[in-house]
């Protein structure tokens, strides 16, 4: 069955995470409660952007100022058969894709963004609307790049996503939030 992408959208919630891959190695699961991230999107691609707790009230960025932004070609739902052969036998689901993230003249390059979040949060992802011109930074550039993009087996929907491009992963965990139509 295939899913229709124009119709579905994302519930968001607080409770995504992300874990980094670069040099061999995989970081700890990152979750920020207090400066959240938000999806907008479907299973086969979403874009990142955050949830924002100013001391005062939460406030959303629109999805259109995203910091990192997947999806995957030719995505088909599994059937009922297929989910349960590979939760049984715990195989991840494997697609090819696109990536697109930011960089500026602190953050050169993918690597140098995920080494920089060290302090476990992924706030030094590059925003375009963040990153002002007008004191002196250098303009944000877009980059694209192709993905390898796995999935955790799942019963019902996808949870953990693993994508892998320029030498680095970014492991993204849904938790709780869920696309409906």
């Amino acid at each position: 069955m295939i899913l229709s992408l124009g119709l579905l959208s994302i519930l968001s919630s607080y409770a995504i995470s992300f874990s980094f891959y670069y040099d061999g190695f995989w970081g700890r699961w990152q979750e920020d409660n207090i400066n959240g991230i938000a999806c907008y999107g479907n299973y086969s691609g979403f874009v990142c952007y955050w949830d924002y707790h100013d001391g005062y009230g939460f406030w959303q960025d629109h999805p259109s100022d995203w910091f990192f932004k997947f999806q995957i070609k030719s995505y088909v739902e599994p059937s009922k058969k297929e989910k349960k052969q590979h939760l049984k036998k715990n195989v991840w689901y494997e697609y090819t894709g696109v990536v697109e993230y930011y960089i500026s003249d602190e953050y050169q390059d993918i690597k140098s963004i995920l080494k920089s979040s060290i302090d476990y949060t992924i706030s030094h992802f590059v925003r375009p609307s963040r990153h002002r011109v007008e004191e002196g930074k250098m303009p944000c550039v877009k980059r694209t790049a192709q993905a390898t993009i796995k999935i955790a087996p799942y019963k019902d929907h996808p949870k953990v996503y693993n994508i892998f491009f320029e030498g680095v992963g970014i492991a993204i965990d849904l938790g709780n939030t869920y696309f409906k139509l």
